[in-house]
């Protein structure tokens, strides 16, 4: 159990790490070059670049959101919900 534990632990903070990431590329480096961009990379990129990059946005914020549950309802389950 310990180790199940531990995987989603670690589960949590990479996807957090990945999601919170993506963010800050999304606001200080997608946001700037799109402001700086051609007309024809700027269709280039958001035909392309941009799709990719929400994708993995949004599956980093749901299984931050998924192991972060699945954490809090092992350590109610634990009994243990008062020493956090």
């Amino acid at each position: 159990m310990e180790f199940i534990n531990f995987l989603f632990r670690w589960g949590h903070l990479l996807f957090g790490i990945a999601w919170i990431g993506l963010l800050y590329y999304f606001n200080f480096v997608q946001g700037g070059y799109f402001k700086q961009a051609t007309p024809e990379a700027l269709s280039d990129a958001k035909a392309k670049l941009a799709p990719s990059a929400l994708w993995w946005f949004r599956w980093g914020a749901m299984f931050t959101f998924i192991t972060g549950v699945v954490l809090l309802l092992g350590v109610q389950k634990q009994g243990v919900m008062n020493e956090y």
